[in-house]
């Protein structure tokens, strides 16, 4: 079995890549018997989930922008 150490970045790769059979396969043994890291990957997916709506959401529109760059050379 590997590390708790060893899932926490297998759960942080899932989120920003695929990961392979076999990383697959010990991280979901792991999570099975861990419930810290099972927990810990709840909430780190959750964490990327808001930063990534955080993102989207906060890009300025065309006009918003425009109107800020008047008021700057104002």
């Amino acid at each position: 079995m590997i590390s708790c150490k060893n899932a926490t970045l297998l759960i942080e790769k899932k989120l920003a890549t695929k990961l392979s059979v076999k990383e697959r396969l010990r991280l979901k043994l792991h999570l099975f018997l861990c419930k810290a890291c099972a927990d810990y990957g709840i909430q780190s997916a959750w964490i990327d989930k808001v930063l990534k709506n955080l993102h989207t959401h906060d890009q300025l529109s065309v006009e918003e922008k425009k109107s800020m760059q008047q008021q700057l050379n104002q």
